[in-house]
């Protein structure tokens, strides 16, 4: 009686090499399915932080420009040598990023670019490198903008910030297929084919090369108007 309740738990408890082979195969066939499902669930997390860090970026930018005639904030400005006395700041501030003219808005200094949690950088950077992962429009600083955002005559089609490189400082961020060398757009959402872009009506979209390229008409270019 005893040897036969042994054999009988045996029975019960134990797997053949058939059952163990089939087991693992069912676990691999579900990991190999679900794990690109948390790819794309974490990418698109990715993205919508990113876009919430533009947005808040927006809402800086509005009350910026509140306080300062209408403008959006201004980029690098340097002192004339040699009395370093003047500038051609419009707030008369000195060699000041556009995110340090933010920081009373957005509650941030400039240490935040050496943070990847920063509401200044894009959280699907790899790592922080000292220069935000943000860039303005250059072309900001056309005479046919100047920051003024009254200029405007679609805000909601002209981009104000965009995911840029972060290999460089400049604070600027130019369309892919622009031949100039300040930093391009960065592809860093919806497996490296798209950017983040906030609009100077506050509104962000996530954007392909060809939808924001340099080489469309006045009409439909998101850079510029004229």
């Amino acid at each position: 009686m005893y040897f036969k309740l042994r054999v009988f738990w045996k029975d019960k408890m134990g797997f053949t090499l058939t059952e163990l082979l089939v087991t693992i195969t069912v676990v691999s066939i579900l990991a190999g399915l679900a794990i690109p499902t948390l790819s794309r669930v974490q990418d698109s997390s990715l993205e919508v932080r990113c876009a919430s860090n533009l947005r808040q970026i927006g809402i800086a930018q509005t009350l910026f420009s509140q306080d300062n005639n209408g403008d959006y904030s201004y980029a690098w400005y340097y002192r004339n040598p040699p009395s370093w006395s003047n500038t051609t700041a419009p707030d008369g501030l000195f060699q000041k990023t556009w995110l340090q003219r933010l920081e009373p808005y957005l509650r941030v200094d400039q240490s935040a670019v050496d943070d990847i949690d920063s509401v200044i950088n894009c959280p699907a950077i790899a790592s922080a490198t000292g220069a935000t992962s943000y860039g303005l429009n250059k072309e900001l600083t056309s005479s046919k903008w100047m920051h003024k955002g009254v200029r405007i005559p679609e805000p909601s089609q002209i981009i104000l910030v965009a995911d840029k490189e972060t290999s460089s400082f400049n604070e600027f961020v130019v369309a892919l297929d622009k031949n100039e060398s300040a930093p391009k757009v960065a592809l860093r959402h919806r497996k490296a084919t798209r950017a983040n872009f906030l609009f100077c009506d506050g509104h962000v979209e996530c954007l392909s090369p060809d939808d924001t390229s340099w080489n469309m008409p006045s009409n439909q270019n998101r850079w510029r108007w004229w």
